[in-house]
C-alpha cells in the first residue's frame, strides 16, 4: 500500500491511495481558540468520543485535537496533544492514556545513529535523522515515510527542490485493521 498526504503538514491532510486515487482519510488538527485548517469544506469532522471521561479531557480549551476520518468524515481516531505529548489517543472505541499505551517504553533503544521504538503491535518504528522506517518482529523494513518526494509512473523519486514534492507512507502486506493505528502513531512520532 502506498499513501499520498497531500500536504507537508502531516497534521492537516488528505491520505490518497495512490493505487485507486481515492481519499482514504482526512487529518485535521483543532488549534485552541482557532479553526482547525482544511484542505476542503468535506473535512471537518466530528470530535467527539468514546467515552465521557475522554470528552471532558478533549473539551480541554488549552489542548490541540488531531483527528483522523474517514473520506465520508466519520472520526476514526483522535489524538489529544499537550504541549507536542500525545496525552490521549482514541483508535475508534479504545481510549489509551497517551503514548505511553501505543509504544513500548520500556524497550525504546537510543542508538548513536538510530533510534528503534517498539509498538503494541509488535512492529518497530526506525527514526534516523534523515527517515522513518516500520520493521517486523523480524527486523524486515515493511513500511516507510518518503518525505518531499513526486510519484512517477508509480516510482517516488526525491522532488527538485525542497517543499516541491508530497509525503508518500509505504506499508507492506499490513492488516487493513492494523492501518488506521499504524497511521496514529505515525502522526504522534512526527
Amino acid at each position: 500500500m502506498l499513501f499520498k498526504f497531500t500536504s507537508a503538514d502531516l497534521h492537516n491532510a488528505t491520505i490518497i491511495d495512490c493505487s485507486t486515487g481515492a481519499v482514504v482519510y482526512r487529518i485535521s488538527t483543532a488549534v485552541p481558540g482557532g479553526r482547525s485548517r482544511s484542505l476542503s469544506a468535506s473535512s471537518l469532522y466530528s470530535f467527539a468520543s468514546s467515552s465521557s471521561s475522554s470528552r471532558e479531557r478533549l473539551s480541554s480549551g488549552s489542548q490541540k485535537v488531531t483527528t483522523l476520518s474517514s473520506r465520508e468524515g466519520l472520526g476514526l481516531a483522535e489524538i489529544t496533544w499537550e504541549e507536542n505529548r500525545a496525552s490521549l489517543i482514541r483508535i475508534g472505541e479504545e481510549v489509551l492514556a497517551g503514548s505511553a499505551e501505543i509504544f513500548d517504553a520500556a524497550f525504546i533503544k537510543v542508538l548513536p545513529e538510530e533510534t528503534l521504538i517498539p509498538t503494541r503491535m509488535e512492529y518497530v518504528w526506525r527514526t534516523t535523522p534523515d527517515s522513518l522506517t516500520l520493521l517486523d518482529d523480524d527486523g524486515e523494513v515493511i513500511g516507510k515515510l518518503h518525505a518531499d518526494c513526486i510519484s512517477l509512473e508509480d516510482e517516488l523519486f526525491p522532488a527538485s527542490k525542497t517543499g516541491a514534492g508530497h509525503s508518500y507512507l509505504e506499508l507492506g502486506m499490513i492488516p487493513p485493521t492494523e492501518v488506521l493505528e499504524l497511521l496514529g502513531i505515525e502522526l504522534s512520532l512526527d
